[in-house]
């Protein structure tokens, strides 16, 4: 075989390739669901006038709290208690509507704890269970600051 016979043999194989990555591609792309657009929403977790520096907040769609598919929007709280939602995209916001918000605030662990492990809720589980807390937002069809006060 010489050489300019190689040469179409790998530019017929490059092609291929190509042409089936962007199918591929292509068919991804097609089967991811639709995004609902969001809104920025960010604000402040305190308990007992403290900040819940290290906590986590959920805000669960309230019309679809059992359904385990369905889109929640998730933040961080820093150490001055603060936050911002991410459904999508980082700090992107969370979609308009009816919330049920959960927050957990893990406690340090003993000494000799396997490392991954998450300490107990400082809390105590009042608001970690979408089924049972009391905390509800509304997102509005505007940025959001959604400031939380515990007692």
């Amino acid at each position: 075989m010489n050489r300019k016979t190689q040469s179409r043999i790998v530019q017929r194989f490059s092609g291929g390739i190509l042409l089936v990555g962007m199918l591929l591609t292509v068919g991804c792309q097609d089967s991811l669901p639709p995004r609902d657009p969001v809104v920025p929403v960010s604000g402040s977790v305190r308990f007992q006038g403290a900040a819940v520096a290290g906590g986590a907040i959920t805000f669960h769609p309230a019309q679809s709290v059992e359904n385990p598919r369905a889109t929640r929007s998730l933040g961080s709280i820093d150490k001055d208690g603060n936050y911002q939602l991410t459904t999508y995209d980082t700090h992107d916001g969370a979609p308009p509507g009816e919330y049920v918000v959960t927050i957990y605030w893990p406690g340090k662990l003993p000494a000799g704890s396997p490392i991954g492990e998450v300490g107990p809720d400082r809390l105590k589980g009042k608001y970690a269970n979408p089924k049972t807390t009391k905390l509800k937002a509304t997102v509005k069809d505007s940025p959001n600051t959604i400031d939380f006060d515990l007692p």
